[in-house]
């Protein structure tokens, strides 16, 4: 079955995507050719999700495609939570305008979403496999954000 997904503006479907599949050897979050793809559990049944961005940042919409018999409804869902497509970044946005020192973190990581995993145990993986057996360059993102912050704060 296939939907469209019309997140809440900004929405940078290629940045949300690239911190899910991160990892060279990633077999769970996979992302080619525009499409990111993943496998998600509602209830007791696994469905395959594919999505693509056919939007933009500021009129974002997603092109859903789940392998599923089940609920539409309840498959939206879990694709909509997975990937943040209803937070509202209004209130954060407002704030950081106030603030110049704000600017080159928000202009690089505009419409950026929080990363999600759908149990606590996926959560627990990506940590011990991040901290432990990190591949080279995958500090990218964090030494980014870090060097934007120490601009911010003046460190």
């Amino acid at each position: 079955m296939k939907f469209l997904i019309e997140p809440d503006a900004p929405f940078n479907f290629e940045l949300i995507t690239s911190l899910y599949a991160r990892f060279p050897t990633q077999c769970v979050d996979l992302y080619h050719d525009g499409i990111f793809e993943r496998v998600l559990e509602n209830g007791s049944r696994m469905f395959l999700a594919r999505v693509k961005s056919v939007g933009s940042v500021d009129e974002p919409k997603l092109e859903v495609e789940v392998i599923f018999s089940g609920d539409k409804q309840k498959a939206e869902r879990v694709v909509r939570w997975i990937l943040g497509a209803d937070e509202d970044l209004k209130e954060f946005y407002q704030i950081t305008a106030r603030d110049k020192k704000f600017d080159l973190l928000v202009k690089d990581l505009y419409g950026l979403r929080p990363p999600k995993t759908p149990t606590v145990f996926e959560a627990l993986d990506h940590c011990a496999y991040g901290t432990a057996n990190r591949p080279a360059g995958s500090h990218c993102l964090e030494k980014e954000i870090g060097g934007k912050i120490r601009k911010i704060s003046g460190n």
